[in-house]
Order: C-alpha cells, then structure tokens, then sequence
C-alpha cells in the first residue's frame, strides 16, 4: 500500500516536472504578447478570474497612458514645428482663424494674435482680390489649391507679396484648413529686377549690333574707293618704287575690307538679322575657286597644297553659295597663315544622304605651329585669338572661327578642332545640304569614322 502511495506521488512529480518544462519550453518560443495571452488562459482555467481581471485591466490602462503619453509628445512637436516656422501659419476653421503661429502675427503687423483670432482670412488681403482668395480657400477646403501669389495687406495698411497654400486638416470637424503663408517679396522683386536687367542687356546688344551693321556698311564704301582707285593706279604707268606703294595700298585696302565684313556678319548675326540664301551651286567650282585663289600664296611660301574632293561628294546642292566659300576661305588662309613649313590639305567626302540631304564633312589640316590644349576650347569665342603675339603678327581680331562657328551651325552642322603645341591642327566641320538634282547617293561610311 505504501508503495502504491509513493508511486502515485513519484507519477504525479514527473507528470508535473514534465508540464512545467513543456509550459517554459512553449514561453520561450513566443513572443511577448503571446506569453500574456497564455498565462490569462491558465489563470483562467484553474479559477483565479479575479487575477485575470486585475491583470487585463492593468494592461489597459498601460497601453492607454502609453498612448496618451504619445499622442501628447507628438503634439507638442508638432506646435514647436508650427509656432518657431518661418512661414506664417494659421488655422483656418468655419470661415474664421482660429490659430496664428508667432511668424503669422509679426507678418501682418500685429501686437499678438488676439487682433488676428476670429477673423475671416479675406479681411488682410486687398479687395480687388478677395473674390480670386474666396475662390481660392474654397478650392484648397476640397484639397484642391495650388500654391498661388496674392497682395497681403497688413495691419498698418501696407502690402506685401505673398505665396499662399494649403492643406485640409481635420475633416471630421467640419470645414477646417491649415494655411501657410510665405513672404516673398524680396523674391519677386529680384525676379523683375533680373527680367528689367535682361531687357535692357537684351536691348543694348541690339543697339550695338545694329551700330556695327550701319557703321561697317558706311565704312564699306569709301574702302570700295580705296581698293577700286589703287587697282586703277596699278593698271597705269608708273615707276616701281610707286608701283610698290599702290601694291601696299591695295593689300591693307583688302585686309581692312574683310575686317569689316566680319564685323558686319558678327553684327548682323548676333541681331539675328542674317539669313542663309538657298540656290543651287556647284560645290567642286567653289573649292577648286578656293584652291586656285590660296594655291599662289602657299608656293610663295613653299608649301604644299593639295585638294582631295570624294568620288562620292554630290555635284550640285542647294545652300549658300558665298557663306560656304567664306567658311573655306577662312580656314585654308589661317591654316598658310600659321604654317611655315610642310604643307596643307583640304579634304571634303560625303557621310551619307537621308531624303536627299547630304551630310557632307570637310577637314583643313596643316603643319604648322598649333594650338595648345588649354586654348582650344575657347578658339570659337569671339575676338579669342590662340596666341596674342603671333596672330597680331598676321592680322586679324579673332572673329574668322566663330562666324564661321555660327555659319556652319546655321546649316544644322558643327565644327572642331584637333590640335597640338608645334604638331599641327586639323579644322573639321559637317554642314547638312539638299542635293540639287542628283539621286540621293547611298551611304558612304558612318560619320564617327571620320569626324573622331
């Protein structure tokens, strides 16, 4: 009998060891509101309701001061962020104010908000404008305001510009916007200080560049008479030391006279007032015009001078005639100009046709000094010269590349240059032209092959 006892008890030991490790091995594998949960339902089931009842209620009362708790921290910043902001801000609620931060009250001038609370929003704007802020609070009551400018008065009867926005707050109260006011009259009037200032740069590039045009037309005329009496001065007898002297004429005549055509097309093209010609010419005449016209001057020299034209490059095409010389012009004379030895070569080929326009792509390469890295950049800029010293040792102001930049942009190309300090330089550029009345040629080879 005793036996049985002590069995029974050493069962319900091992029973117990056993549901008390199976219950810590179930805890540990919950989390924490599980374990809660858990130990209410044991509490439960061996008749200790009122433990259960003490225990949910504290929990209740701990979630709900946590909340509060919470809910109060986040009001308080949220008023810290809304009383120190910089933009007035106001509460706008049944068609009255019913809070004005700190940056509201200094902005319209009052002493504190109890000259502002309880107001309509549309008493510190001007009448002229009320009916368009109306309409505008209506739309922003819908959350459908954007931000808009407007007159503010303030309390002393001055205005000020201002940018107003908003944004529905509190829907279940009824009728409720919180709206945001920014100053920004120093903005605006920076805004129409810089368009009065760009007019007016505006306006005086336009004088400027129509006194260039007249001037450089006036001046055209009497250098017209220059050149054409030293031509007829040269056709009559005289002795050699007066022949020279015309001949020395006749030059500085004809240096002046292209100084002043590139002042007149910078003048004419930075007042927009040039225009392209669209004829049909024959673009082997003009090269070979420029060839024969520079090839005296670089034997004088002793330099080679060769011209390559591809089989490809279409005959007849439809552009400016003059402009395109002008463009060759200057860069075979810059190319002599700047080289003492070695040669130069001018080469034109085709890069292909689209609906009978041609891409057609020109070099003018030669050994001659060169021209730094550092200076490359800023070549097409006007009066930018690669080297002060040497170019005023052959003339010019620096204006031949950028009209020609100008130029060759005009007819939907673009010009570069690769070059280096005593290693020569290579002047590229691409002009888009119709072809006159030849078929569109195919294809010939793709552009970044030649043109890097």
């Amino acid at each position: 009998m005793l036996a049985r006892i002590i069995r029974s008890k050493i069962l319900s030991i091992v029973a117990l060891g056993t549901a008390i490790f199976l219950l810590v091995l179930v805890l540990s594998l919950m989390g924490t509101e599980q374990k809660f949960n858990l130990l209410v339902v044991l509490c439960a089931l061996l008749g200790l309701a009122p433990v259960v009842m003490f225990q949910l209620y504290r929990r209740d009362m701990s979630v709900r001061d946590d909340a509060e708790t919470e809910l109060r921290e986040s009001e308080r910043r949220y008023r810290q962020l809304i009383e120190y902001s910089p933009n007035a801000i106001c509460v706008h609620e049944g068609g009255r104010i019913r809070y004005a931060n700190t940056a509201w009250v200094k902005m319209l001038g009052a002493e504190s908000d109890k000259e502002i609370l309880g107001k309509q929003v549309l008493e510190f704007f001007a009448p002229a404008s009320q009916t368009e802020v109306k309409d505008l609070i209506s739309r922003l009551y819908r959350g459908e305001g954007t931000p808009h400018e407007q007159h503010l008065i303030r309390r002393d009867g001055s205005s000020m510009d201002v940018e107003i926005c908003a944004v529905s707050c509190l829907r279940e109260r009824g009728e409720t916007v919180q709206i945001v006011i920014r100053d920004i009259t120093e903005q605006k009037r920076a805004r129409e200080a810089t368009a009065k200032a760009l007019e007016l740069s505006r306006q005086a590039t336009q004088m400027k560049s129509e006194f260039l045009a007249h001037m450089s037309h006036e001046l055209r005329t009497p250098m017209n008479g220059v050149m054409g009496m030293a031509e007829v001065l040269l056709t009559t007898p005289i002795s050699a030391e007066q022949r020279e002297y015309a001949e020395v004429i006749r030059s500085s005549a004809g240096q002046l006279m292209s100084l002043l055509n590139d002042v007149l097309d910078l003048a004419r093209l930075e007042a927009g007032q040039l225009q392209l010609e669209k004829d049909p010419f024959d673009l082997r005449a003009v090269v070979s015009n420029v060839a024969s016209l520079y090839s005296t001057q670089a034997q004088s020299k002793h330099l080679r001078f060769s011209v390559t034209i591809a089989t490809d490059v279409p005959a007849r095409l439809w552009g400016d005639e003059a402009r395109l010389r002008q463009i060759l012009t200057n860069l075979v004379d810059n190319a002599i100009k700047f080289t003492e030895q070695g040669g130069i070569s001018l080469r034109l080929t085709c890069l292909g046709s689209v609906n009978g326009v041609s891409k057609l792509y020109c070099a003018v390469e030669d050994t001659g000094i060169g021209i730094p890295r550092e200076k490359q950049e800023r070549i097409f800029d006007n009066f930018e010269q690669a080297d002060g010293t040497i170019t005023r040792a052959h003339g010019g102001m620096g204006l031949g590349l950028s009209i020609c930049q100008r130029f060759i942009h005009l007819m939907g190309g673009e010009i570069g240059v690769h070059s280096a300090s005593n290693g020569g330089t290579r002047f590229w550029f691409t002009v888009d032209l119709p072809v006159a009345d030849d078929p569109v040629p195919a294809i010939c080879r793709p552009a970044e092959a030649l043109v890097h």
